[in-house]
């Protein structure tokens, strides 16, 4: 009788044992950093990557131009601040919304628009002749501006990044944000959706202006 139990006993150690190496083979597999971090540092390397790429058929000499195409809410701004900060950092953000803040006080102040423009015209006519590489932080949907405004840009890769985003989500991010005191442009619904024709319209005409693609 105590050989049986001491039988049972180890076959219950080995048991324990056996459970205990699983548990802690999995505990491992989790926690061990040389495998977690790669993971997520290849993640940021393929957005990054997938940008510098989308210039590569272009001429390497010239500052690249990066135009943002999207309505309201579609996250430009956004994108633009995460691919300086985790991307390239050599790239100037000229944001519209950060121009008429300056000049007028209001980012929603519409008064001085075609001054606002001009400053943003400016500021990147200086950066690309000076051989840095920017970001155009605006919608830039309306086609016959969008046009006007590349013939007075000095030589530069031209890369564009258009964001697709049904009207209804963008729409309730720009409501959500307001409401949490964001400091954004409070565009009303009609004009998002006037910006919404013009970007799918846009969408059919940028194949004429000769860009490269993120």
């Amino acid at each position: 009788f105590l050989y049986f139990i001491g039988c049972m006993h180890r076959r219950w150690l080995a048991v324990a044992a056996a459970i205990a190496a699983m548990i802690g083979m999995v505990i491992w597999r989790r926690t061990r950093p040389d495998e977690a971090k790669p993971r997520i540092e290849h993640r940021r390397k393929s957005r990054c990557k997938r940008g510098a790429d989308a210039g590569r058929n272009l001429d390497p000499t010239l500052p690249q131009f990066i135009m943002l195409l999207g309505i309201p809410g579609s996250g430009k701004s956004t994108w633009a601040r995460e691919f300086v900060y985790r991307c390239d950092a050599s790239f100037t953000i000229v944001s519209t919304d950060e121009v008429r803040k300056r000049l007028c006080g209001d980012i929603n102040d519409q008064s001085r628009n075609a001054e606002v423009w001009d400053v943003v015209l400016n500021q990147c006519q200086g950066l690309l002749a000076s051989g840095r590489n920017v970001i155009l932080d605006a919608t830039n949907t309306n086609t016959e501006k969008r046009r006007a405004f590349l013939k007075q840009l000095p030589r530069c890769q031209r890369i564009l990044k258009r964001f697709t985003i049904n009207k209804s989500i963008a729409k309730a991010r720009v409501a959500k944000d307001l409401e949490r005191g964001v400091d954004r442009a409070a565009v009303p619904e009609k004009v998002i959706d006037v910006m919404y024709r013009q970007f799918q319209d846009s969408v059919m005409a940028i194949g004429d202006e000769g860009w490269s693609e993120k």
